[in-house]
């Protein structure tokens, strides 16, 4: 999914960056779901820069590097 149709489609503030979103809505959404149920899932952010990041891995440096696409894979929990 584009950045910024995900932005758009779950009402995300403007002014979230990658790192509130994360924090605020995505890591306490998916620690919910991993108490109430057998499901999960993990998300891995496209930048700009052709690099990418699983939901676990530092935020890549420099600046001007914009996320354009996240993806999610959702699994059951044994």
């Amino acid at each position: 999914m584009s950045f910024d149709k995900f932005i758009e489609d779950f009402e995300i503030p403007k002014d979230y960056n990658i790192s509130k979103i994360e924090k605020r809505i995505l890591h306490p959404v998916r620690d919910e779901l991993n108490k109430l149920s057998e499901k999960s899932f993990n998300w891995k952010i496209h930048y700009s820069n052709g690099t990418e990041r699983g939901f676990n891995e530092a935020k890549p440096e420099g600046r001007g590097i914009k996320p354009v696409k996240i993806t999610f894979v959702f699994y059951s929990i044994p």
